[in-house]
């Protein structure tokens, strides 16, 4: 039989618009969302919907699942939830449900008030043996172990930086978060380990094993969604139900954002739906396998492109080319992975080998991929300009429209202002100066990722310099690249490096010491005692900007008129 479904469009809009409104009210946001669920569902699937809906509510808001705690002698222990980490005095083990009243204190953090703890002996048997395996894979390697532990149980604290930055670069960082994909080859795996069996019951069975297999990953949401899909699908095969798989991704969508209106802000579940949906919209039939994969590989791109382009401002553009190459190696390594939970000791060295080659490989691209990576940030137009290019080819099926996509996301934007930049990292110093396109980083990792980074792509600049130094203390860049490598900028000098300069910057007030003073310079140091109109402190400021004048642009500051 078909099943009939909704008005698929204007559902997905109305729980769009669900979704954006419970940024500013969750209350009318939950409200609405009940009304529409009335409205859109028959009787048993509303009931069913609803109980989420009340049950996502009551756990969001009053329960936490103790995942991890590490503890710092008197202090009070950290414990680490599904979400959001809090701290408390009181005693909790690995795996209690925490209830009370939970409030946020930052985009990390809660505070709960604690009024009951439950505890489900399965639940913490799983959640401990997951925290006791990565433990145990990390140190049997001799700590080379560290991604299969990512792949397998969502636990990536022992992944560095440097390997998330080369999985980044290379466009490849959906491998690194555990989601549909992990789960469909896992399933793959189950299906083929279960013995000869009818399909049906062996795809009840691998649905079931799938609902523990969340408990093991430690309750990650792109899990616990890509679990509820595949759990429907099975169901929709085994009763023999029809659907439109493009129809069917919306719907899903609409409902997983129905009973929780604030998922339509987590980027996780807006690519993992994006990219779902693109494949199902572009590949109507089954064809070669290799083809299907590039194909998929293509849709999953354009459909996230618009999101990867607005929120994170780069992209590599061969990133189909390496999910295909590097896909054999991650199948493969999740495979190991999975025997690895049955026979521990005969899998780590496979896997040693594999996460050795795994490495090798990423390196090899990097290395030649330096043209196909950039920085682009789109204005909120486009952006819009794209998801409506998007929607256009989804009610038309016209799929040729989306060319579109990549043409937009081709075209440069921006001009950065030739200014001379020299931003407030504490204990990290940086100088970028685009009046002669070069730069000057020395400090942490930290910094470098977090603040240098995103600084320079706020303000357009791209990641690309004629010249320039990036000396990181406990990591690797791959991000910013140099045509020439030199401590020397052209009209800055650095620690008295230098001749002939307008601007002298000191990373260090001892270096400032014993200067001498020239009426004609400008001054850029941390912190001083010395005051004098033409040197500038950055010392409880933000950024300090300057024209290639040495006209003072930060209107936080007073201005100075050009030499």
């Amino acid at each position: 039989m078909k099943i009939r479904l909704p008005k698929i469009y204007y559902l997905m809009f109305a729980s769009i618009c669900v979704g954006l409104l419970s940024k500013f009210s969750l209350i009318i946001a939950y409200l609405l969302s009940i009304i529409l669920i009335i409205l859109f569902f028959e009787k048993r699937l509303r009931q069913i919907l609803l109980f989420l809906l009340c049950g996502i509510f009551l756990i969001s808001n009053f329960a936490a699942i103790i995942l991890d705690k590490k503890s710092y002698g008197k202090k009070a222990t950290t414990y680490y939830s599904i979400t959001k980490n809090f701290k408390s005095y009181e005693n909790f083990d690995i795996g209690d449900i925490i209830i009370g009243k939970k409030e946020s204190i930052n985009q990390y953090s809660i505070n709960i008030k604690p009024l009951l703890t439950l505890k489900i002996p399965v639940v913490s048997s799983i959640i401990s043996f997951r925290k006791n395996l990565s433990e145990r894979l990390y140190l049997k390697s001799g700590e080379k172990l560290t991604l299969i532990q990512g792949l397998i149980l969502g636990d990536k604290s022992k992944i560095n930086g440097a390997t998330k930055d080369k999985f980044t670069y290379l466009g490849l960082n959906h491998y690194l978060a555990i989601s549909g994909l992990h789960i469909g080859i896992i399933a793959v795996v189950l299906i083929t380990l279960i013995p000869k069996i009818p399909l049906k019951p062996k795809l009840l069975i691998v649905s079931i094993i799938l609902l523990f297999f969340t408990i093991l990953t430690g309750f990650k949401i792109p899990v616990i969604r890509s679990v509820i899909f595949f759990a429907i699908l099975t169901i929709t095969y085994i009763m023999n139900i029809k659907v439109d798989f493009k129809n069917f991704v919306i719907l899903i969508g609409s409902i997983f954002t129905l009973i929780s209106p604030p998922t339509i802000f987590n980027l996780s579940f807006i690519l993992s739906f994006s990219a779902i949906l693109g494949i199902a919209f572009i590949i109507e039939e089954e064809k070669h396998f290799l083809f299907n994969i590039f194909i998929t590989s293509i849709a999953a791109t354009i459909f996230t492109l618009p999101f990867v382009l607005y929120f994170f401002k780069m992209y590599n553009f061969l990133a189909v080319i390496n999910t295909i190459v590097v896909f054999p190696i991650i199948y493969l390594h999740i495979v190991c992975g999975v025997f690895t939970l049955l026979y521990e000791n005969i899998f780590i060295r496979p896997l040693i080998v594999n996460e050795n080659i795994l490495n090798q490989m990423l390196d090899f691209l990097i290395k030649y991929e330096t043209y196909f990576f950039t920085s682009n940030k789109i204005p909120f137009v486009i952006f819009v300009a794209m998801l409506l290019t998007i929607l256009i080819s989804l009610i038309t099926r016209k799929k040729i429209l989306l060319a579109i996509i990549p043409i937009l996301a081709l075209i440069p934007y921006y001009t950065p202002d030739k200014n001379i930049y020299f931003p407030n990292f504490i204990r990290s110093k940086a100088v970028i100066d685009m009046t002669s396109n070069e730069i000057y980083y020395q400090g942490f990792y930290s910094d470098y990722r977090y603040k240098l980074i995103p600084y320079l792509l706020d303000k357009n600049i791209s990641l690309k310099f004629k010249q320039g130094h990036i000396r990181i203390y406990d990591g690797k860049n791959i991000f910013i690249t140099t045509n020439e490598k030199s401590e020397l900028l052209t009209n800055i000098c650095i620690n008295n490096k230098g001749n002939n300069c307008l601007f002298e910057y000191f990373t260090n007030k001892n270096y400032f010491k014993g200067i001498t003073y020239r009426q004609d310079k400008i001054y850029i140091v941390y912190d001083t005692d010395l005051e004098k109109d033409n040197i500038f402190t950055l010392k409880n400021k933000k950024e300090l900007i300057f024209t290639g004048t040495g006209a003072l642009i930060d209107e936080n500051f007073p201005k100075r008129k050009g030499n």
